[in-house]
């Protein structure tokens, strides 16, 4: 089999190098290929709205295209998304292991698909951790199965072989789909963003915010230094939807009605630009957040391929603490003065005021940073030590990763008993947010809420 095509072409090419005669045109961002009895088999994706009872806004599925005889699209099925297929040219069938469940809690199947008559029979696998399964089809119509496995809570893999006869098991029909081809993935895309944009009108209305998707947030002046793509151009839908499920849990940690405080002191409110590939030029990283503001607006960018709950939560809250910080200025410019500030810092101390260097360089201050075991810190990362704005954003957001302590209010007992220097930083940030703002948007126990 030979591949031609790039990433400059539109479109891609099959050919079965025992009939070199024949070449087949398939979509241009096929995944993979596979055979049934020679038969050319064509692997998609394609996000669709949420199976009834899912709770799923939007599904990635598979989909599979079967070529007949004369090398033309014939048949095209969706199956789960987690699937991982493997086979020969010549196995009588499509091997499959189909993964079920969340990220967390997961169980796995075999599938074996049968695309020529449009079936698949499931096996249950045991409940054990599988690290690697290999088929074998032999001629009576079994198919021995060699499953590396390891048992839970024991770091010892073992093989296991399963005898599996296909022939025997019950098959059922796939479930068939529109033709992967650009125009179809082009108008399910358009149904999908209608759905997005209704979810995110929805996450709007509950917060007093605005959310600007697709082109819409390619609006906004990102300055010369950062760029970003707008989600339009990529088949982006499944990380937009995850984006604004982890937004809507994030902006839930707040107190109700605090995002209304964004629209005083003649400001118009906070708005999150949903993008992708945000980067920004000189820097050895790419920020999953940006916080701005552009005139009466407070804007927060979001890079929708930073999809780790667990980080992008404190990157997020990371950000709201600017855009707080930048709203506590508009009514005291003085709140943070750098003379007052400083005074809760360690007399030898400086801020590195470089973005790549405080990341990576070893320094003399290094000692006072919480991640690098400093005993008596005064900054929770080496990042803190770049400059007061970054020091006190990473502060709050040290909170709510879970380095501290595994809740942000065990993570405040734990600065309070522990870290005089931290408690006396988050203090002074309490008071001047209680003090300007009315309210303080972690657990506190320095000033009422």
């Amino acid at each position: 089999m030979e591949l031609t095509g790039g990433e400059e072409s539109s479109k891609s090419f099959i050919c079965n190098l025992a009939d070199i005669d024949k070449v087949t045109e398939v979509p241009a961002d096929f995944e993979s290929c596979y055979f049934q009895n020679g038969r050319l088999i064509v692997r998609g994706s394609r996000v669709y709205p949420g199976d009834k009872g899912s709770g799923n806004l939007l599904e990635s599925k598979t989909l599979l295209t079967a070529y007949d005889e004369n090398c033309s699209p014939a048949d095209t099925y969706r199956l789960a998304s987690w699937l991982t297929l493997t086979n020969s040219m010549s196995d009588p069938l499509v091997f499959a292991r189909e993964h079920t469940g969340d990220e967390e809690n997961t169980a796995e199947n075999l599938l074996f698909i049968d695309i020529a008559n449009g079936s698949y029979a499931r096996v249950a696998m045991p409940d054990e951790e599988i690290i690697g399964v290999t088929p074998c089809f032999l001629e009576n119509g079994e198919c021995l199965i060699a499953a590396e496995s390891r048992q839970e809570g024991s770091d010892d893999a073992g093989i296991s072989l399963i005898s599996v006869y296909t022939d025997k098991l019950d098959y059922e029909a796939l479930e068939k789909a529109d033709a992967d081809t650009p125009e179809n993935n082009r108008k399910q895309r358009e149904e999908n963003q209608k759905l997005l944009r209704n979810f995110a009108d929805t996450i709007e209305k509950k917060y007093n915010i605005k959310i600007l998707l697709g082109d819409d947030a390619m609006s906004i002046d990102f300055g010369n230094v950062f760029k970003a793509e707008s989600t339009e151009k990529a088949d982006s839908e499944m990380s937009v939807y995850k984006t604004l499920m982890i937004l809507d849990d994030t902006l839930a940690i707040y107190p109700e009605g605090f995002f209304d405080k964004f629209r005083e002191e003649g400001m118009n409110g906070m708005s999150f630009a949903l993008v992708l590939s945000m980067r920004a030029d000189g820097f050895i990283e790419s920020p999953a957040g940006l916080a701005m503001v552009r005139d009466c607006d407070h804007y927060i960018a979001l890079d929708v391929c930073e999809l780790d709950a667990n980080v992008y939560i404190p990157a997020i809250i990371h950000e709201l603490w600017h855009s707080t910080e930048n709203q506590i200025l508009k009514k005291d410019p003085s709140a943070f003065d750098d003379s007052n500030w400083n005074e809760l810092n360690p007399d030898d101390f400086s801020y590195i005021e470089n973005f790549n260097e405080v990341r990576i360089v070893e320094t003399p201050y290094d000692k006072y940073v919480l991640e690098q075991d400093g005993s008596d810190p005064y900054f929770t990362l080496k990042y803190s030590m770049n400059t007061p704005y970054e020091d006190r954003a990473t502060l709050i957001e040290s909170l709510y990763n879970g380095k501290i302590a595994p809740t942000p209010a065990e993570a405040v007992e734990v600065i309070n008993k522990e870290y005089p220097h931290l408690k006396a930083k988050l203090d002074y940030m309490a008071e001047k947010m209680k003090t300007n703002m009315g309210v303080v948007s972690w657990p506190d126990s320095s000033a009422d809420q």
